[in-house]
């Protein structure tokens, strides 16, 4: 064999290795978009309503009932530059499975609880899982798509996440939003979120991104430089 015949032949090799690889990309992408869109109808879609509908049902001033809806997004605010850091010392999947350990606590406690400064600190703890979900399914998205379909991969992710925002309001239709079945249906649905978790799992897509602190425009070090994709 010639070393001309050799040299052809290698694009043949890749291409035939590239599509084997085909059908385990596309899984990981639908896995990771099956799981963060059923999280981020509970997340963001279900729970600010549920919670809002719920305290005004029982007479609670607006102002109090304004303060458990900011809890999420005030600890998002705090944490969300430790991220990174998580990501890498545990992994997306490790990372993912906290997030949704920590959303469904924190609705088994809502659940449960009717103090409105309780179910602000529940709301709170939310707020972590949600970021922790948010921040590694976005990577994760990044890391599995090919170069040639990533944007169209990140524009698929985004507009099914915006879905789940919308379809959360109709779990709260479905269930209500007085006593602790609202709180324990959405607890299922992120539960639900498990099998595509463990698929991606078992694909080996459980990456751990380098870290790589990088400097901001200002000369600072930026958390979220810690991923390198």
């Amino acid at each position: 064999m010639t070393a001309s015949s050799t040299n052809s032949d290698r694009p043949a090799a890749v291409s035939r290795d590239d599509d084997r690889k085909q059908p385990r990309v596309m899984v990981g992408l639908v896995a990771v978009n099956l799981l963060s869109g059923l999280a981020q109808i509970v997340q963001i879609g279900a729970t600010a309503p549920l919670l809002a509908l719920m305290l005004d049902g029982r007479g609670v001033d607006a102002g109090t009932i304004g303060l458990v809806a900011a809890a999420p997004w005030a600890m998002i605010l705090l944490v969300s530059r430790f991220v990174p850091a998580i990501i890498a010392r545990l992994g997306l999947a490790g990372t993912v499975a906290l997030a949704l350990i920590v959303g469904i606590a924190a609705l088994g406690g809502m659940a449960v609880v009717e103090d409105p400064f309780a179910l602000a600190g529940l709301n709170a703890l939310a707020g972590i899982g949600l970021i922790l979900r948010w921040i590694a399914c976005d990577t994760w998205i990044v890391r599995i798509a090919p170069e040639a379909i990533r944007g169209r991969a990140i524009g698929t992710h985004e507009t099914l996440m915006g879905l789940g925002i919308a379809l959360g309001p109709g779990l709260v239709a479905l269930t209500g939003h007085q006593g602790s079945l609202p709180f324990l249906a959405a607890a299922a649905v992120m539960a639900a979120a498990i099998p595509p978790l463990v698929v991606l799992k078992r694909l080996g897509f459980d990456g751990r991104p380098g870290v790589a602190p990088v400097r901001d425009g200002a000369g600072r070090r930026s958390g979220w430089g810690l991923v390198r994709l």
